[in-house]
């Protein structure tokens, strides 16, 4: 005898290629990890729930997901019981996505550039990488070492097989504070950034994503930090913020460059600097 009661098997799926503002809470409420990756962005880009008419609740919810804020749907009743919803209290997004710069400035332009203004372009370490036409010959290369790019994969493939721990629907968190020194580092980092976000200031025209640099510095040192200890780390080190630090602000100046404020060579003078 079937038993009406059960409820359906949930699908644990993490890798996704497009984004859907109504599908966001329902695969979260399902497994509470969700990650975009793609070498051709343009199919998230491209997506529906990233035109126009989409975008603003797309772009909130990818939002929360960053923050690791609750995320739900709200389901309409059938009339015979009460409304439910599809909630995520623990969500975690993450992406990683390739594509042409045409492309990232067709997706960037949408709405008159609300991808910026609500904030989910600031979430985004952006970079972009100068391009190597010209001088990708075959004829004379040697074949490089592969053994630093072999030890990265290996470790990698590690911490993936670390399994989340998920109880009541709810991810089990491990918590890594900075330590008294990494503090300190960070608010270093903090504050030399926002010293520059006035009118006047270098990354006073992209301060939406300089405001969450030393945000992303965090995280940054936290993904540093488990890479290497993974869950033996107690705490960040203040050497590992400080590294954390450097990329972070090495990534606000691939947005000058990104958004025309700054050329590459500038960009390398003042990284050199």
């Amino acid at each position: 005898v079937l038993n009406s009661s059960r409820s359906k098997p949930k699908l644990r799926r993490i890798l996704y290629e497009e984004a859907s503002g109504e599908k966001i809470p329902q695969a979260l409420s399902n497994f509470p990890i969700m990650a975009f990756m793609s070498d051709e962005g343009g199919v998230f880009a491209g997506s529906r729930a990233m035109g126009a008419e989409s975008l603003m609740g797309t772009a909130s919810k990818l939002n929360k997901g960053w923050d690791g804020s609750e995320i739900r749907k709200d389901l309409k009743g059938d009339g015979k019981s009460s409304s439910a919803a599809e909630i995520c209290k623990t969500p975690r997004i993450g992406a990683h996505l390739m594509m042409q710069p045409g492309v990232f400035e067709k997706m960037t332009s949408v709405n008159d550039g609300q991808i910026r203004d609500i904030g989910l372009a600031a979430r985004f370490l952006l970079s972009q990488p100068e391009s190597t036409k010209g001088t990708r010959f075959l004829g004379g290369r040697e074949q490089g070492s592969t053994l630093w790019i072999d030890a990265f994969n290996q470790r990698i493939e590690f911490i993936l097989s670390i399994p989340a721990v998920v109880m009541d629907g709810s991810l089990v968190m491990h918590e890594l504070p900075l330590s008294v020194a990494a503090r300190a580092e960070w608010v270093a980092y903090h504050d030399k950034v926002e010293a520059m976000l006035g009118e006047a200031g270098i990354y006073g025209k992209i301060s939406d994503i300089a405001s969450k640099s030393a945000e992303n510095a965090a995280r940054i040192a936290a993904c540093f930090t488990f890479y290497e200890h993974h869950y033996g780390a107690s705490e960040i080190p203040a050497e590992v913020m400080r590294a954390a630090c450097v990329v972070a602000e090495w990534y606000l100046n691939e947005c000058l460059i990104l958004f025309g404020l700054k050329t590459e060579s500038q960009a390398v003078q003042d990284a050199i600097a």
